[in-house]
């Protein structure tokens, strides 16, 4: 969604930091669900949930961070291409737009170590914010582990 006052972004906190996801990958956002979790799954995916009827894979975004495991506030359904994620975060902040002339590419240090599926760094009110390209927020060794398991199931 892009507007006259930027790129229509959700902010989440994860880890003492705050990402922004692109609003056109948010589903919703929700309390936690009861998660299933799966055995031998990577250590970022919590297990699955049902979500409208669906089965859904929750990833804790704390985890994707960093080894570090932090409480889970809310839950972040989104489209990741042709699949779909919940993502467990700390918290969320809200809908913001962030201005197209505050949004540059990432650093080569940055982007070189990111598997995290960083886009952008963007600025807003004195504080900056990582921008998550949906679609690569989850590595595709995740979804690989999680169709064997499916496929042992």
């Amino acid at each position: 969604m892009r507007d006259s006052r930027g790129r229509q972004v959700l902010l989440v906190e994860a880890q003492a930091r705050t990402l922004a996801l692109p609003l056109t990958s948010v589903r919703e956002t929700m309390r936690p669900l009861p998660t299933q979790p799966f055995p031998s799954a990577p250590a970022s995916v919590l297990g699955a949930a049902v979500i409208r009827g669906e089965l859904v894979p929750v990833l804790s975004l704390s985890r994707l961070l960093s080894e570090r495991d932090e409480s889970c506030g809310r839950f972040v359904l989104v489209d990741l291409g042709s699949r779909r994620a919940a993502l467990a975060v700390a918290r969320v902040r809200g809908v913001v737009a962030l201005p197209e002339n505050t949004s540059s590419a990432l650093p080569p240090l940055i982007s070189a170590c990111s598997e995290l599926g960083l886009s952008q760094v963007s600025a807003l009110d004195r504080e900056f914010y990582l921008v998550l390209d949906a679609s690569r927020v989850v590595p595709a060794s995740t979804w690989e582990a999680l169709s064997s398991l499916a496929r042992e199931a």
